[in-house]
C-alpha cells in the first residue's frame, strides 16, 4: 500500500454468486490505482463462492462468510471493517473498468461531503458484450423518473457515511434509494465523474421490476416528493412496462408459430 495516496475501500455483498464472483475480484485485482482494500461480505454461500474467494485470497483484505439480513446489512458489515476515507460499493456480479478507481481519486478530495456517479456499461455475456450504455443525467428535480445513473457507479467519501449513516435493513430492493434521498436531504453533493462499471444486464425478474419500483415510490413519498407528480410517473412507468411485455410475449408467439 502506497501511503502517499487515499486508501480506497471496494466492498462486495455476495451470497451463491460462484459464476460471477471471480470476475468481480478481477477486476479490482486489476485496477490501474493500488492503494485499495477490497472487503467481501458473504451471506453463507454453499455453491463454491467462498471456494472461490479464498482461491483469491491476495486480491482480498476482509472476508467473512456468516448469514446475514440482506444486502443492506451486509454493506453495513463491510462498511464497519472499511478504512478507506473513499467508499464504493461493486455487486458480485459487476466489474470495473480497470480505470475506475484512479478516475475517482482524481475526481474528489477525501475531505469533500460528495456522492459521485458515473457510466454504467450494461452487458450479456462478456464485457465487451455491451448492449447498453447508460451515461450519467442526475437532475434533482425529476427524481420521480430515476436518478439517471446507476448506483454501482457511485463511489462516496467516508466523511458522508458519517454524516447520513449506512443502509437501512427495512428495503429489500431498492437499498440505495433511501441513502441516496438522505444524501440529498443532508445536502450531500452530486458530483458525476466519467468511471465506468459493467453491469449484468437482466438481473431483476418482471416481479422484482414492479417490487423495486413500488419500492422507490414509496420512498420518495415518504421524503416529501409530491404524490401527483409521482403518480404520473408511475402511470408512465406501467405503460411502458405493459408495451414491454406485450412486445416480448408476441416475439416469443411468433417465434413459436
Amino acid at each position: 500500500m502506497n501511503g502517499a495516496q487515499p486508501l480506497v475501500s471496494i466492498i462486495t455483498a455476495c451470497f451463491n454468486a460462484r459464476p460471477t464472483i471471480g470476475q468481480a475480484i478481477d477486476s479490482v485485482r486489476s485496477q490501474t490505482y493500488q492503494n485499495i482494500e477490497y472487503i467481501i461480505i458473504d451471506g453463507g454461500s454453499s455453491d463454491g463462492t467462498v471456494e472461490i474467494i479464498k482461491g483469491n485470497a491476495n486480491a482480498v483484505s476482509f472476508f467473512i462468510s456468516e448469514p446475514d439480513n440482506g444486502i443492506a446489512d451486509a454493506w453495513n458489515k463491510g462498511l464497519a471493517r472499511a478504512k478507506g476515507s473513499i467508499v464504493g460499493l461493486l455487486n458480485a456480479d459487476d466489474a470495473l473498468d480497470p480505470r475506475a478507481v484512479e478516475t475517482i481519486v482524481a475526481g474528489i478530495g477525501t475531505d469533500e461531503r460528495v456522492v459521485t456517479y458515473g457510466i454504467t456499461k450494461m452487458f450479456e455475456h462478456a464485457m465487451t458484450d455491451v448492449v447498453f450504455e447508460m451515461k450519467p443525467q442526475y437532475n434533482k428535480e425529476r427524481l420521480e423518473y430515476g436518478f439517471g445513473f446507476m448506483h454501482t457507479s457511485c463511489f462516496t467519501t467516508r466523511i458522508v457515511y458519517d454524516i447520513v449513516g449506512g443502509f437501512d435493513t427495512r428495503y429489500r430492493i431498492a437499498i440505495d434509494t433511501d441513502f441516496l434521498l438522505r444524501c440529498i436531504r443532508a445536502g450531500i453533493p452530486f458530483k458525476p465523474l466519467c468511471n465506468v462499471v459493467y453491469m449484468r444486464s437482466g438481473g431483476l425478474s418482471d416481479h422484482r421490476v414492479i417490487a423495486a419500483r413500488i419500492e422507490y415510490y414509496g420512498q420518495l413519498l415518504r421524503y416529501g416528493y409530491p404524490p401527483l407528480r409521482i403518480g404520473i410517473a408511475a402511470v408512465r412507468f406501467a405503460y411502458f412496462e405493459l408495451r414491454r411485455r406485450v412486445v416480448r410475449f408476441l416475439k416469443h408467439a411468433i417465434g413459436k408459430a
